[in-house]
């Protein structure tokens, strides 16, 4: 986006060339529409946004985060947290090297999850949003810069990690493992032994499932 059409969207702030550089590595990672973009800047301010940017891009993961969670973000709303780490932690071998995660607590009820239910393992609050139902349960484990939200459910030893992401409805459990750029959406289900890895999409009402 070049400067004058910046300054030709936004209502509440000009830009300056120096303004717009700093910007311009947000708005890449957002992929919003230039409009959307510009509401933002003016809802929210430049030195703010500019201040917060180092953040995004774990908490921007979703493809999928939906417009209206972005602008309470960057208008500092703060999210109700629906779990916290207990304190507990152990380490794992990953292909990129040793990870540290931490046991998860429910703060409240939600889907079947009680307020104190004890959940499975996080390297991150990125890993798990603190929105809908999604859960990690029993020794499930998710790390690195994969991302579980909506009403994903993630169970029993199941692995999620890479850049994978598991949402909407989808269950993975048992022994499953989901990474790389994969990703398990709608109603489906990966349980088992299997793997789903690369560019897969599972999604839709899909079962894969290993022996």
């Amino acid at each position: 986006m070049t400067l004058e059409e910046a300054n030709s969207r936004l209502k509440a702030v000009q830009l300056t060339e120096e303004q717009l550089m700093k910007l311009d590595i947000l708005y890449h990672i957002l992929n919003l529409d230039k409009d959307d973009f510009c509401k933002i800047v003016d809802a929210v301010g430049v030195q703010k946004l500019t201040e917060q940017r180092e953040r995004y891009k774990e908490f921007f993961m979703a493809k999928t985060m939906q417009k209206c969670n972005i602008l309470n973000f960057f208008r500092g709303k703060k999210m109700n947290r629906k779990y916290e780490f207990t304190g507990e932690t152990k380490t794992i071998e990953t292909e990129q090297g040793t990870v540290t995660l931490h046991r998860i607590r429910a703060l409240i009820d939600f889907g079947d999850v009680k307020a104190g239910d004890i959940g499975g393992w996080i390297e991150k609050e990125a890993n798990l949003s603190q929105e809908g139902s999604a859960w990690a349960y029993n020794n499930a484990e998710v790390c690195g810069n994969a991302l579980v939200y909506g009403n994903a459910l993630v169970c029993g030893n199941a692995l999620v990690y890479g850049n994978a992401l598991v949402y909407d409805n989808a269950k993975v459990y048992d022994n499953a493992w989901v990474y790389g750029d994969a990703e398990v959406y709608g109603n489906a289900e990966v349980r088992g032994n299997a793997e789903v890895y690369g560019n897969a999409e599972v999604y839709g009402n899909a079962e894969v499932y290993g022996k």
